[in-house]
Formats: C-alpha cells, sequence, structure tokens
C-alpha cells in the first residue's frame, strides 16, 4: 500500500512535467516571464524519499505548494528554495518557522512545523504558538500517533504526507474530515492549559454572542490561571484542569487516576478525622467525568493569614445543581458535582460531574473559579472566574 501511494504520487509528477506546467512571475519592469516547473525538478534531488523515511522541510513545502496548485516564480538559490518562496509569498510558510537556507529545508520537518503549514494552506491562522497542533488536529489534518499523543517533535514519512496532502484538498474543497478526539484532547491541554472543550462540549456550551466572532474555546482564562493576594502574601497557580471521561475506558487521562480504585466520591457525610465513613468509590458512577486540578503554590508569605495546599489555589464548580439534595447526600445519587478524596477529604483538588440527573437553577450559570486559600475574608480573598457559560441548562427569567 505504501509503494502504491509513493507510485501513484511520482505518476502525478511525472505528468505534470510532460504537460510542462507553466508559472509566471512579474519583473521589475512589469513584464510577464513564464517559467516551468519542470526547470525547477531539475535542480531536485533525482529521487523521492521512500515511503517510510523522514520528509525534509523542503520536501513538504514542495508537495503543499502542488496540492494548492500554486505558481512558481523565480528565486534565488536552487533545489526546494523556490517551494519555499511559493510557500512564503501565499502566506503558507514564514522564515519563524524555520530558515528558507538550503541546510535548513533538507532537515525533516517535524509535527508541529507540518501543522503551521497545513492550517494556514486551509485558510487557518493564529498568533498563539501553541495553538497550531490543536487547529490541525481539531480540524482532522493530523491525528495523533496512539494515546492521544501528539509528537510534536517527530517527523513525518512520506506515506503521511501523502496523506495530509489528500486533507488539504478535501478541506479546501469543502469536505470534513474525522478528527481523532484524543489528539485534539491533548492539543487543547498543549494550548491553554484544559481539555473541557474537547472532552465535554455538551456541558460547556453558551449563546454565540458571548464570544463574538471568535470561538467558545477562546473563552477560557487561561491568563487568570494565576492568582495574587492583593497584599502580595499569596500566590498561586493552576497549572492544567484536565477533563477526563470515566465511561470511555480509551480516555488517555484515566492513567492519571491510577489506581482508579482509590478515589471516591464526598457525599458530606459523616467524617472520622476528616476520613468520611462512607465509602464509594467513582468506579461505580462510570457514566460521569472527573475534573482533576494541578496547581501549584509559588509562595506563601503569611501561614497565619493564608494556608498552604499541595494543589494550590482553592477551586469550585458552580452551576451543576441537585434537583434534590437529600437524594444527595442520604442516599448517596450522584445528582451534583461532587468533590474526590483518597484517603481523607480533600487531598486531591478533583470533582465528578454525573452526565445526566441535574439541574440548573434559574439564572443560574456555569463557571469555574479559583480562589487564594484566605484564612478569613478579610486577609485578602480574591476569586478568578475562568470560564462562565450559560450551560446547556440555562433557564432565564
Amino acid at each position: 500500500m505504501k509503494k502504491w501511494m509513493v507510485g501513484r504520487f511520482t505518476i502525478v509528477l511525472v505528468t505534470a512535467l510532460l504537460v510542462g506546467v507553466t508559472s509566471v512571475s512579474q519583473d521589475k519592469a512589469g513584464a510577464n516571464t513564464a517559467t516551468t516547473a519542470s526547470k525547477q525538478e531539475a535542480a531536485l534531488p533525482a529521487a523521492l524519499p521512500i515511503a517510510n523515511q523522514p520528509v525534509q522541510r523542503g520536501e513538504f513545502l514542495k508537495l503543499v505548494v502542488a496540492a494548492l496548485e500554486l505558481p512558481l516564480e523565480e528565486a534565488a538559490g536552487s533545489g526546494y528554495e523556490v517551494y519555499a518562496k511559493a510557500a512564503r509569498d501565499h502566506q503558507l510558510y514564514v522564515e519563524t518557522d524555520f530558515p528558507s537556507s538550503s541546510q535548513s529545508l533538507s532537515k525533516p520537518i517535524t509535527r508541529k512545523e507540518v501543522a503551521r503549514v497545513i492550517v494556514r494552506a486551509t485558510g487557518g491562522n493564529t498568533q498563539e504558538d501553541d495553538k497550531w497542533m490543536y487547529l490541525a488536529t481539531k480540524s482532522g489534518l493530523l491525528t495523533g500517533l496512539g494515546k492521544g499523543e501528539l509528537g510534536e517533535d517527530k517527523t513525518i514519512t512520506q506515506a503521511q504526507a501523502d496523506k495530509i496532502m489528500e486533507r488539504i484538498r478535501t478541506l479546501n474543497a469543502g469536505g470534513q474530515l474525522k478528527a481523532d478526539k484524543y489528539a485534539v484532547s491533548s492539543a487543547e491541554l498543549v494550548w491553554h492549559k484544559t481539555n473541557i472543550f474537547t472532552v465535554m462540549p455538551e456541558i460547556f456550551v453558551t449563546r454565540e454572542e458571548h464570544y463574538k466572532g471568535k470561538t467558545i474555546e477562546d473563552l477560557w482564562r487561561e491568563d487568570l490561571m494565576v492568582i495574587e493576594s492583593k497584599n502580595g502574601l499569596y500566590k498561586g497557580q493552576l497549572d492544567a484542569l484536565i477533563a477526563i471521561d470515566l465511561e470511555d475506558p480509551n480516555d488517555p487521562n484515566l492513567k492519571l487516576l491510577d489506581p482508579i480504585q482509590e478515589y471516591k466520591i464526598d457525599f458530606n457525610g459523616a467524617r472520622i478525622n476528616n476520613v468520611p465513613v462512607d465509602n464509594y468509590p467513582i468506579t461505580d458512577w462510570k457514566k460521569s467525568y472527573v475534573l482533576l486540578f494541578k496547581g501549584r503554590t509559588i509562595y506563601n508569605k503569611d501561614k497565619t493569614k493564608f494556608a498552604t495546599y499541595q494543589h494550590g489555589p482553592l477551586t469550585s464548580i458552580h452551576g451543576i445543581e441537585p434537583p434534590d439534595y437529600q437524594l444527595f447526600r442520604e442516599k448517596k445519587v450522584l445528582n451534583q458535582a461532587a468533590s474526590l478524596y483518597r484517603k481523607e477529604a480533600n487531598d486531591v483538588e478533583a470533582y465528578i460531574i454525573p452526565k445526566e440527573g441535574w439541574i440548573q437553577e434559574k439564572n443560574r450559570q456555569i463557571f469555574i473559579a479559583i480562589k487564594t486559600p484566605a484564612l478569613s475574608e478579610w486577609v485578602g480573598g480574591i476569586q478568578n472566574v475562568l470560564i462562565r457559560v450559560d450551560g446547556p441548562k440555562y433557564i432565564k427569567d
């Protein structure tokens, strides 16, 4: 199959050479100067890379230029530099991606570099360097390497490059591609340190007017994940908020809950030495999500005013409420967001959210916040809201 794909591509190139594909460039006087792709081919290596060898940067740019049927122009230098110029002229590639020298273009291209080029090739763009892989995976242009692995620094083969060219053509023709949700989840975490929009899209919804021409994912306030008290005595940080689907045995982040049997639901019942008397493991409620907060304390200059927790700032989830709180506390029915623990209450910063059975009170939105662990409301406690949405059950008066 791999040989067939390479052979097919070779036939396409040879056909293009035989028909004498031409492009036109303007000289300084404004006159048209025709140049053929076959002239540029003469300066390239004689053989295409075999299917399982890494693709060079210049070769990849050449493939994209050919896939988009872009015109070529005379350029200084030889070899792949003419394709780099064509890609640069059409905003598919910029020098900050990698230099356009012959030496640079002869190096294997990484998957992160691929992501930048192919997102631009299908009309996308971003000013955030850590967002390219998210855009590439969400659109289906790139898939992961298995179990959510992105492999941003790994290379691609000729066979993989051929598949990517097909995907570019499909998207540009108005088609759709199937995304690798585990890769998208990992890429979202790399981008803005949470994957809630990939794993829990049916919960984090809101009116389009709230994000005004952007995407709902842009509502996440990564800039507020660091929190500092007004008096400068405490500073903490949320490093990541990881959503895990307990119902999906292939969720790559399930490993973060290992051993999963140790994680239990706190139904706010009786406790002895801060250990809940009842024992209800999360494995009894697999039709649920877990939100795992990974944070840390940066500094605490006065422990008489602020607590120091292993997981950093305090966290909270609002708006996912029980239709009957007595069922939750007395009958142990999971019908709201609930805290988790392992050995004793609050020893992990995590919550479980059932996929069904909860409500939203009138005018109550869903929001997630972090807060300074002030021992008194008078010593500088503040709260940062990281996301606020209507939610799927929002009722407005």
